[in-house]
Formats: C-alpha cells, structure tokens, sequence
C-alpha cells in the first residue's frame, strides 16, 4: 500500500468515525434532554421545574458531548476508547437507565457511583465526572432531594473515579473497590446522622449496606468487562507486534540490518527495565522494536511511523511512546519513553564504539557518560522517572558487560 493510498484510507477513517461521532452525539444529547422531560411530566412537576430540569441537563449533555467531540485520541480519551465511540454511547445509555432507576428508589440506596467510575473507565475521568454529575444531579432534581443528598453521592463518585484512575495489566482493584465501598457508606451515615438528624438504628442501615453491595457488584461486573475488552486486549496485540519475526520487523530486517539488529537490542533492554520498575513493558519494548520503523516509508520521523502505528493498529500506549520519542524537539515525560530514551543512546554509543574499531571499552565509563548528558538534555527535563528508577537503570546496564561483549 503506497503512502497514497493510506492517507486516502485515513482519510475515509475519519470521515466515517466523524458522521458516527455526530450521529451518537446528538443521541447522547436527546435520549438524556427527552428522558428527563418525561420522567418530569410523568411526576407531575411544575412546569418551571420541568423547564429547569430540561435546561439543566441539556447543558450537561452539551458538555460531555463536547468532550467527546474535541481533542486528539491521545490527548482526550483513555485506552482506545476513540476507536469505539459506541462503547461509550453505551454505559452512557446505561447510565441513563440508572438514573431512572433512582428516581423510584429511597435516596440512601442508589446506584449512582459506579456510573461516576464506569464512564471515567470508558471514556476519560473528566467526562466521567460530567455524566456522573449530569445524571446524579437530574435524579436529585426529580425527587427533589436535599443538596447533601447531590454531595454525598458526588463525593463518592469523585473517589471512586480517583482510585480507579488508569488501570493497567497489574489490574490492581481490591484497595479501590474497598475505598469506594467505604466511602459510600460513610457518606450515607453522615446524611442519616447529620442531615436527616435521624437514630442510627439497623433498620436505617439496610438501604445503605445494601447499596453498597449492589455498587461493588456492579463495579466489578464493569470491570471484568473493561479488563476483557480495554486491559488485556492489548495484550494479544503485543504478542503479535513484539514478535522479532513480525511482518514490519522482517521488512525493517530487509531494509536496514543494522537498524533491525540495534532495535532488537534496544527492546532486549526496554522490556528488561520496564518490568523492573513495574511499568508498562509491552509499549516500553515496541518503542524499542518500532523506533526506527520510519526507516522502510522514508525516515525516521514520527510523520512517517505514525500511518505505520495506524495500519497495523498499535496499542494507544506504545504509539504514545513513540510519538514522544520521535517528536524531535518533545520533551520526554513518559516512564516509557525515557526508558527508551536511555536504552536507544546506551546501545547506540556502544555500537557506534564497537563499529570502529575499539577494542577495550570501559562500559561503565560510556554508561557513566551517555546518562550525565542524557539527564542533561532540555528534552528530559520534565521526565516522570524519578532519581531512584534512573539509578536502578543505570546499574542495570552496567550489569550487562557480557551482553555488550555479545554484541561484538
């Protein structure tokens, strides 16, 4: 396929995911607006309240739908999730189901905060605030509720979508399902005991254990399928892509072995120090594999690997590695990235001494070397590696002598 022919592909991508964004868009927006103007006429509010609980919630919808239509993938959604608008049309009209369901439930047993956690999973946590709060605050409305009731559940939310912020493959979930069931709980104790200025008598209790069940059900029926649909579904996708015989590395191979060989080491030394930081491994070792791709399009440059991540549908995160190793003059902020930021210099300088002739190399000399300069470059100044990681890297490739004698 030429360079063409992908920017024409590209193109018709986009044109259809733009009419599907604008179709689910305008969805998002009547299904909330009409669902509250109905479950207003049907509670026989007044028509003021209707007309304010209308309003209200078209401005929320407006507002999550401009989130959803704004910004770049890697900039506004999580994961992949721009690639599946649908997935998160979908939570968002089963949040609108909760949302009628709790107008019929006592206040103390709704099911309101997995809502505030499953959109920020499906989609990103600011948009998960603004539908969480859009559908909190038109079931306060339409009860009729007390403000402390709006800040009970938009205090748990907001905790729960801060614990369970950006998962990864570790999927470490039994401390946040834990804080959030214990959040719920104690705010509802506050506004029995405080705003309803009522006994905390077992009966009280009932509602708001059970509601707590009910959430971490839910919460863990969610994630079991974010895990399968958003988590570990990458995880095949990296199999296939580190894979030293993938396609593209075997085209890389015929176009420049030197290049491929580099890169095979490289991503030897990404995919060692990530796992050993506890990151993530699988994006870390394709920056190292695919950091040179450009090479078989034209050059090296994230203009021409970026149509590459696309056709052969690179996990978000190893694209964002790649995007902000090869933007020349980014800063280098990503765990990842500055791995193989120092994995590319270290194997490179070695290379490059090996290639010319140097047959004594004091390895702990280049390494000393290529970090001091490396920490040095306005390109790193901003790096979320803290002194700590880079000192366990470091020695990590000291410790590697017999792997450079290797290289040989």
């Amino acid at each position: 396929m030429t360079m063409a022919e992908n920017k024409t592909a590209d193109n018709k991508s986009n044109g259809s995911g733009s009419i599907l964004s604008y179709l689910l868009s305008l969805a998002f927006f009547w299904l909330n607006v009409i669902s509250v103007a109905a479950f207003s006429f049907f509670l026989n509010c007044p028509v003021p309240d209707m007309i304010r609980n209308v309003c209200l919630m078209a401005l929320f919808s407006a507002l999550f739908i401009f989130l959803f239509t704004q910004g770049k993938e890697e900039d506004l959604l999580l994961y992949d999730n721009l690639e599946h608008p649908m997935r998160v049309f979908f939570w968002y009209f089963i949040g609108i189901i909760i949302e009628a369901v709790c107008v019929f439930l006592p206040v103390t047993g709704w099911p309101i905060v997995p809502v505030f956690i499953t959109m920020s999973l499906f989609s990103t946590p600011l948009m998960g605030v603004v539908s969480g709060t859009g559908f909190l605050l038109a079931s306060v409305l339409l009860t009729e509720s007390s403000l402390s009731v709006f800040l009970l559940y938009f205090v748990s939310g907001i905790v729960g979508i801060c614990m369970f912020n950006k998962l990864d493959e570790r999927y470490r979930v039994m401390v946040p399902i834990v804080v959030t069931g214990l959040s719920i709980l104690v705010n509802e104790t506050a506004e029995i005991i405080i705003f309803e200025n009522a006994t905390l008598t077992f009966e009280r209790f009932l509602i708001p254990v059970a509601n707590v069940f009910v959430s971490i059900l839910f919460i863990v029926i969610v994630l079991k399928i974010f895990s399968a649909q958003v988590i570990y579904k990458n995880r095949d996708r990296y199999m296939e892509i580190n894979d030293p015989e993938c396609k593209l590395l075997v085209e890389l191979k015929g176009n420049n072995k030197d290049e491929y060989y580099k890169s095979i080491h490289v991503a030897y030394f990404c995919d060692k120090i990530a796992k050993k930081l506890g990151l993530d491994d699988g994006a870390a070792k394709a920056g190292g594999y695919y950091q040179s791709i450009g090479i078989i399009r034209g050059d090296k440059s994230w203009s021409y690997v970026e149509p590459i991540c696309e056709e052969y549908k690179f996990p978000l995160k190893a694209r964002e590695v790649l995007k902000e190793y090869l933007t020349g003059t980014g800063l280098i902020v990503e765990k990842e990235t500055g791995i193989l930021y120092f994995s590319d210099a270290v194997i490179t300088t070695i290379l490059y001494l090996i290639k010319n002739g140097h047959t004594e190399i004091d390895y702990n000399q280049v390494i000393d070397s290529v970090f001091k300069k490396k920490q040095a470059s306005p390109r790193f100044a901003r790096s979320k590696l803290s002194i700590d990681e880079l000192r366990i890297m470091k020695q990590m490739f000291i410790d590697e002598e017999l792997y450079y004698d290797f290289l040989r």
